[in-house]
């Protein structure tokens, strides 16, 4: 690094590798306090055998008072220069991609930018997701009516908006600074690689939750109705077969339940196991 620090990285494999495979770096979460490395081994696996690619992960210094923002930038983007590009046997023009999630999405964001200015680094595609390409307070006004989703997902059960301040304020990031900002870049968007982003799409989850309740409220109420009907069938049943009449036919089969039917194939579906993949490749720090 810059001043001297000796970072490390893990990368992985595929089998039967030969050097002409494509390079993805991968970035880890954990809001600039937590993870390593190590942290997304399993994704790394899986997308080193998918992807037939060699997958690198890098480990940064995370938060602490002798190493503040933009320590964790800086690590990386010297990684990205120095060991990755140098020393790693793979074919980058078949695929370079910078890749990570959450915290590791504004990382890539910020390394994409970097890269496409130093002009000798060629990034063939970007992955983000749920990236932090903004802090709030420095969203553009032109675009504050559309930031929505600070606020609609304030209350998210995995990432709410005092956990996410709380982090935030520990990095405790210039908010002008494209360095964390990357949607501040001071010479614009232009020319990057191919960038995918992945939302967390927690609207839509809630939308689709909202319709499964509203729709096993209304198998419930079909299943009352169902089983009064068939109260009243039975009823019906007894008294004529007291009476000594004939049972009509629309009276002879039990009027279905499709609550309990609806349980019944809900359990016989989740009776089934699922399998798991074995894991290949190899890995090196």
């Amino acid at each position: 690094m810059r001043d001297g620090y000796i970072n490390t990285s893990r990368a992985w494999w595929p089998s039967g590798a030969t050097g002409k495979e494509p390079l993805v770096v991968w970035y880890h979460g954990g809001g600039f306090c937590l993870g390593d490395a190590a942290f997304e081994e399993e994704l790394c696996q899986r997308l080193c055998r998918g992807l037939n690619a060699v997958l690198v992960s890098v480990n940064y210094r995370l938060l602490a008072p002798d190493y503040p923002f933009p320590t964790p930038i800086n690590d990386y983007w010297d990684s990205l220069q120095l060991r990755l590009i140098l020393e790693l046997r793979v074919d980058k023009k078949s695929g370079f991609i910078l890749s990570g999630s959450s915290v590791g999405g504004n990382i890539c964001a910020v390394l994409s930018h970097l890269a496409r200015d130093a002009g000798n680094i060629n990034i063939t595609g970007v992955y983000l997701g749920m990236p932090i390409v903004v802090r709030p307070r420095a969203v553009p006004e032109i675009h504050q009516a559309s930031y929505r989703s600070y606020e609609e997902n304030k209350d998210a059960p995995c990432l709410s908006q005092a956990d996410l301040q709380l982090v935030i304020g520990a990095y405790n990031p210039d908010s002008e600074s494209p360095l964390y900002s990357a949607l501040l870049w001071p010479n614009g968007h232009a020319d990057l690689p191919p960038t995918y982003f992945q939302k967390l799409a927690a609207k839509e989850a809630r939308k689709q939750s909202q319709a499964r309740n509203q729709a096993q409220k209304q198998l419930h109420r079909a299943g009352i109705e169902a089983r009064k009907q068939e109260r009243l069938r039975k009823k019906s049943v007894a008294q004529l077969r007291t009476m000594g009449l004939p049972i009509p036919p629309e009276l002879e089969d039990p009027i279905t339940n499709p609550e309990a039917e609806s349980e019944s194939q809900y359990e016989s579906a989740s009776e089934g196991g699922s399998g798991s993949g074995r894991r290949s490749g190899s890995e090196r720090e």
